[in-house]
């Protein structure tokens, strides 16, 4: 086992990562190996900024205790168990931390107990009591050679844990010091017991004669060695003891404590010591001194709790109050104003003669690094334009330097000489290049010419540019000894001694725009562009690779071999590489898509953004470094130090949501930790719904460059690249069973091809399962037979209906034919009666005046039966609501300018029945009726008029005070009130009349709806 899981979690195995948008970072430096710390605090979703522990179970999570609770870290997000919410911890004040042999996780508690998480459970065993004693925090927990635990308590004393029974185990070991008497497990997993005054083998629960023993504190054991050794404080230093001898030495022994809370080996042999007030020691026998990394390099605090290194070779810190901190060596170095820059806003880099860095910037000149000095030119030293933008070393020793203000200059001695004798020489030169004759290359701006300094001579090219001007951007050769030139907005041109030609959008180029190139030795030509991505062009033919292919970002400014196998580019998203061998194969149409290693600030770049449009944007020395400009100071990387993280991350599925809720069974138990696996499958009921999986990929060095792709069997026919997404959604499944599977791979392109999966089942409507379609087919089957006779049937019931329908609207129309004829036909025949009455009696203007009189009464008599037939007859007042109304309204009229006073009540709310028009006509037409002789005979001072909903009946109270009559001599001289009746008994209602002479009437009209209104 590893001597670093020994003490501080013991079981490594893939660990997650950090996502930089999370936490954050800052710089321990050293002269040659700077580290970078990255924190998370209580902001970022731990519960509590006091870490206690650190571990990791075999799924890949890491788990933090804190004060406040037990946090599970994918390296992305918190998930946090406390005494509320797992009520087994007992506790949210979490002490320690340790994963077993068996990958159980097993947790401690301040207020004492010991509890097991295995398979997403919490189960806790307390500790037997003791007399005389009220100490019972577990403080530290190791393995046994027989799957049990060694657990010490606070006050020294060490039981032995083993399927649910505590063992006192030490009330016969020596010990001058309980409480830094301690058990570990060396490398080839055997127990041993370490105190002040002696380290031994823990054999069968016996102990074995020590192996070394000295006076208290003359041998301080800190942790065992991954080589098979002791790293032990002795006489003031720090020493490896293996074989019964001291071997190496780590350097003197600064740590002021005597009692040593945490340490640990990590994979490069280095003892890194937590200090209780001075952060962390780092001791290497090849350092003279142990680095220190305090709160100054960016730790959270010097307070250091607790160590860990994941399966990736991070180092985690738990600190008080400081979080949790990962602590590892920057892959890029950074040189800024800090480090003597003039500028952190760097722009060309190029190598000088004795393998020095010359380095420009945007607005403070250049800037020479040498054995970690920095010397800066500027004014004083000729630049009369300090905004740099191409620098070149040539082949003769010279330095030449291009500036946005000021020309080209050549370096002489101690300082900058302006040529003036360039063509243009106050034009802003952007690029310069040197070609395998030696020929020196100037790219300008705005003109569309290219200067060639030769033998000392300046001469121009002309470049066939459609536009007025451009900017020369980029220069490179090909195998060939072609020139090619890149340009701002001008497209990409090629010349030779013979022709000069120009490529654009129309034959291939992805954009107008270039910012880099770079040619290789097989005649392929890469160019970098802004927005276009990157492109190939070999062979007459441009292909492009862009974001949708796999690309980090869309604008490349710079392109260096390695020497390696690989490409770097630098871009406004980082820096990344890619193979050359995959990038060719994807341009040749081998793969579909490329696999970028995308360096970022977890890797120690101060910021994304590298500038470009100018060249060199960036060089290789002859010692095989990388360099490149940020907007926050110069980087360089040695390709020979990336590591490959060949570990895959593991992938789970952590959760499925049906409409935005869990589905039962498909996600871990309310207070688990871990999934466990599903023996049935798991069922969604019917219906359309929507579908959300929720997954993660445990990968702690570069969480945001982790990548996803998922299928859903069933439906994706292919894989889905989801990037960096930690989601799928889906909606509306059809019936059926479905498997979601998601993998991921890490930023070295190392894939998890197991990935993970999980099986559901969407459950069909009764009407679309198996027996139900059976059942419906033979059901189908067995009414074939009657189908004929059901169809011809059904024609004779149309055939029939449409001659009801055929009869109703010959009904209705002779009705209104009736209308028309009783009514509007009877007023016009005796308005030209009255019309020719008048033109008789011309002579006589009293006598026109009368008949005039008439004729107008009859004319708004008739235009209120039109209204009164339209009104009957229009669809939309087919409802109890438009009869109400329409009645209210006649009856507000038909006593207006009357000596009879009318009062109209009916219900202030409706519901909203259909009532056909017959019914509307019959009703309205018998209060009216009604109404028209109280207003004729009745010689009444009073009437009123009452609409009621009684059930589903309407009814109408018609009651006057007038002189009232007999109804029994009445109904015998006339047809009127007959027929009114009638009426009423024609639509299933009511008719009553009550009057006698001197007394008044009432009349009471109902109608049933329901019998009218159709369900």
């Amino acid at each position: 086992m590893p001597t670093a899981l020994i003490f501080v979690g013991r079981v490594l195995t893939p660990v997650l990562v950090f996502l930089l948008t999370a936490g954050t970072a800052a710089w321990a430096t050293s002269a040659d190996h700077p580290y970078l710390v990255d924190v998370w605090l209580m902001e970022h979703g731990l519960p509590e900024n006091i870490v206690n522990a650190i571990a990791q179970t075999p799924d890949g999570y890491l788990w933090c205790g804190t004060t406040h609770g037990l946090a599970r870290f994918d390296g992305v997000h918190f998930t946090v168990f406390n005494g509320r919410t797992t009520p087994e911890l007992g506790s949210s004040r979490i002490r320690q931390l340790f994963v077993d042999r068996r990958g159980t996780l097993w947790i401690t508690v301040f207020e004492g107990g010991l509890i097991r998480m295995r398979e997403g459970r919490f189960t806790r065993f307390n500790l037997p009591p003791r007399e005389k004693t009220t100490a019972r925090t577990i403080f530290w927990i190791a393995d046994d050679e027989a799957d049990g635990l060694w657990l010490m308590i606070e006050d020294g004393a060490v039981f032995h844990f083993n399927e649910g029974r505590f063992t006192m185990a030490s009330d016969d070991w020596p010990s001058t010091e309980r409480r830094v008497f301690r058990v570990y497990e060396d490398a080839q997993k055997r127990a041993w017991v370490a105190t002040t005054t002696y380290l031994a083998r823990l054999e069968g629960g016996k102990l074995l004669p020590p192996i070394l023993q000295g006076k208290p504190w003359q041998y301080q054991v800190l942790c065992p060695s991954r080589s098979g050794g002791w790293w032990i404080m002795t006489a003031g230093r720090v020493r490896l003891w293996r074989d019964g001898a001291l071997t190496a030495d780590a350097g003197k022994w600064v740590r002021p404590e005597r009692v040593v809370e945490y340490c640990l080996e990590d994979r490069r042999g280095q003892l890194w010591v937590a200090s209780l007030g001075k952060g962390l020691f780092c001791y290497s026998t090849n350092a003279p001194e142990p680095r220190q990394i305090t709160v100054k390099d960016g730790l959270g605090s010097d307070l250091v709790r607790a160590l860990f290194e994941d399966s990736e070779g991070n180092l985690w810190a738990g600190t008080r109050p400081g979080g949790l901190n990962r602590i590892r060596p920057a892959l890029f170095k950074t040189y800024g104003v800090k480090e003597g820059l003039s500028s952190d806003l760097v722009t060309a880099i190029c190598e000088g003669a004795d393998g020095e860095v010359w380095v420009g910037t945007d607005g403070e000149g250049v800037n020479l690094l040498k054995d970690n000095t920095v010397e800066q030119f500027g004014s004083e030293q000729g630049l009369d334009s300090r905004n740099v933008r191409a620098l070149l070393m040539d082949r003769q020793r010279q330095l030449w330097e291009g500036s946005w203000g000021g020309g080209l200059y050549q370096f002489k001695t101690n300082g900058f000489v302006a040529r003036h004798d360039i063509p243009g020489h106050d034009t802003p030169v952007a690029s310069l290049f040197e070609d395998s004759k030696g020929r020196l290359w100037i790219g300008q701006r705005t003109l569309n010419k290219l200067v060639r300094l030769e033998g000392g001579v300046f001469t121009t090219i002309d470049l066939p540019n459609p536009a007025p001007a451009m900017d020369v951007i980029a220069l490179a050769e090909d195998a060939a000894g072609t020139l090619w030139i890149g340009t701002d907005g001008s497209g990409l041109f090629s010349w030779n001694e013979h022709e000069c030609r120009r490529f654009g959008r129309t034959d291939g180029l992805p954009s107008n725009t270039i910012r880099s190139l770079h040619a290789e030795p097989d005649g392929a030509l890469w160019i970098g562009t802004v927005d276009g991505g990157l492109c190939r062009f070999k062979n007459g033919k441009f292909v492009t690779c862009n974001t949708h292919d796999g690309l980090l970002d869309d604008v490349i400014n710079h392109i260096a071999d390695d020497g390696h196998g690989f490409l770097w580019f630098s871009s406004f998203q980082g820096i990344f590489r890619v193979s050359k061998a995959e990038l060719n194969a994807f341009a040749d149409g081998a793969r579909k898509r490329i696999a970028c290693l995308a360096f970022g600030r977890s890797d120690g770049l101060p910021a994304l953004e590298c500038p470009g449009g100018f060249q060199p944007a960036g060089c290789r020395t002859h010692d095989g470094r990388l360099w490149f400009p940020t907007v926050k100071g110069l980087v360089v990387v040695n390709p020979e130090n990336v590591p490959t993280n060949s570990v895959a991350p593991p992938v789970l599925v952590e959760q499925m949501l049906v409409d935005g809720e869990p589905l039962p069974d498909a996600n871990p138990p309310p207070r688990s930790a871990l999934r466990t696996p599903h023996s049935a499958l798991l069922s969604v009921r019917p219906g359309p719904h929507r579908y959300e999986f929720q997954y993660t990929a445990l990968n702690f060095t570069a969480p945001e460059r982790v990548r996803f792709r998922y299928k859903l069997d069933g439906l994706d026919e292919d894989w889905v690249e989801a990037d960096t997404q930690r989601a799928a959604k889906y909606n509306h499944l059809s019936p059926g069973n479905y498997r979601f599977q998601v993998t991921a791979c890490n930023r070295s392109g190392v894939w998890n091809e197991a990935g993970a999966a999980l099986a559901f089942r969407v459950l069909p409507y009764f009407w679309q399962t198996w027996w139900f379609v059976i059942g419906g087919s033979l059901f189908a089957a067995a009414t074939l037979a009657g189908t004929a006779a059901y169809i011809g049937s059904r024609k004779l019931k149309r055939r029939l209906e449409r001659v009801e329908m055929q009869l109703s609207v010959e009904k209705e129309r002779a009705r209104i034919a009736q209308d028309i004829h009783d009514g509007v036909g009877a007023n016009l025949t005796e308005i030209a009666w009255l019309a020719e009455v008048a033109e008789q009696e011309a002579g006589d203007p009293a006598e026109v005046r009368t008949q005039a009189g008439k004729i107008s009464n009859i004319a708004r008599t008739t235009v209120q039966s039109f209204d009164e037939i339209v009104w009957a007859v229009l669809p939309q007042n087919d409802t109890l609501t438009s009869l109400v109304e329409y009645l209210g309204r006649r009856v507000d009229e038909m006593f207006d300018n009357t000596p009879t006073r009318c009062w109209f009540s009916a219900p202030r709310e409706l519901p909203n029945i259909v009532v056909p028009a017959e019914v509307r006509h019959s009703f309205y037409l018998a209060c009216k009726e009604a109404l028209h002789n109280v207003n004729k005979h009745a010689r009444a001072t009073e009437v009123r008029v009452q609409v009621t909903l009684e059930n589903t009946s309407l009814r109408a109270d018609i009651e006057d005070n007038g002189c009232g009559f007999d109804p029994d001599r009445q109904t015998a001289k006339g047809n009127g009130l007959r027929n009114m009746r009638q009426r009423f008994q024609d639509l299933g209602g009511r008719f009553t009349l009550v009057s006698q002479p001197g007394a008044g009437t009432r009349i009471s009209m109902s109608i049933p709806l329901a019998r009218h209104h159709p369900a």
